[in-house]
């Protein structure tokens, strides 16, 4: 587990898990504070990156120090379960403790999870004590101390487990909004900047470029303004005036053959949107540009 570095990152296949670690402590202590709960951030390694408390409780404690890999094994499981259903999930692990996780999504992706848990249900609490206790009492040199550690684990019901859920989720979206827990895709306006320049000459819209990244339109508008600070039809139109400019330095075609070029059906339209762009028509722009490289030379 790491703990106390003001900002990480976690690198993976071009990606960057970046969290603010004292930011999100206080969030994981408030939830503790109004739940009593056990909660836990996961990366999508199923590695521990933070939890508060930071210790387990005592009896999980003993079963992990017997049974780590079951545990481990359980936790596994529910992370795959997770991803799988792209939504909350709840079950009981191995030794009979009621487990929650829940998905950190963002641009429909997992990546990572927060975990909480080590509950008992309010309903028929004492027969699952006395599983417990019946169960692993070989873990200790007295029966009370299982039956000590037992009596401490925190029991809930449905509805206050609900109502955690929902707190869960709202911090989720509070992580994402703010980012304190974030993926930052380092090569994705690589990749979204050779798309479109392999596709200057077509009639370039949010569908086509969702269907070739596997996004919904939300993800791509979202993930482009993050980086652009403008939409994406805003930013194929740059990418579009981009090409016009560097071909119009080169000299080689004529305006009209450069318009349809780089995309622009309205050749009367694209004279208009250069000039907007650069402040000068598209002659002068070459003139201007060519000028500059002569008298480099």
């Amino acid at each position: 587990m790491i703990w106390w570095k003001e900002v990480i990152e976690l690198d993976k296949k071009n990606e960057t898990l970046r969290i603010d670690f004292n930011k999100l402590l206080d969030i994981l202590k408030a939830v503790y504070t109004l739940t009593d709960i056990k909660i836990s951030l996961y990366d999508t390694e199923n590695r521990m990156l933070l939890s508060y408390p930071k210790e387990q409780s005592c009896f999980c404690r003993m079963v992990r120090e017997y049974e780590l890999e079951q545990c481990l094994r359980n936790d596994a499981d529910g992370f795959a379960w997770c991803k799988k259903q792209g939504r909350l999930i709840s079950y009981c692990c191995h030794a009979g403790l009621k487990e929650v996780i829940v998905p950190v999504m963002q641009n429909q992706t997992v990546v990572a999870y927060i975990m909480f848990g080590q509950m008992l249900m309010e309903r028929d609490l004492e027969r699952q004590k006395d599983r417990l206790i019946r169960n692993y009492s070989r873990l200790a040199k007295e029966e009370q101390i299982i039956k000590d550690a037992v009596d401490r684990l925190t029991a809930c019901g449905e509805e206050k487990i609900r109502a955690a859920t929902m707190l869960v989720e709202i911090c989720i979206s509070y992580l994402l909004s703010q980012r304190i827990v974030f993926l930052e895709e380092k090569r994705f306006m690589e990749r979204l900047d050779t798309f479109i320049d392999n596709h200057l000459e077509e009639e370039l819209n949010p569908d086509m470029i969702c269907s070739y990244f596997g996004m919904h339109r939300t993800s791509l508008y979202q993930a482009v303004r993050q980086v652009t600070g403008c939409g994406i039809m805003a930013y194929i139109r740059k990418r579009r005036l981009d090409e016009a400019k560097r071909l119009l330095k080169e000299g080689r075609m004529t305006v009209t053959r450069i318009a349809g070029q780089v995309g622009f059906r309205d050749y009367n339209y694209f004279l208009r949107v250069f000039k907007q762009e650069t402040g000068v028509s598209c002659r002068d722009y070459r003139k201007r540009e060519q000028s500059s490289c002569t008298k480099l030379q």
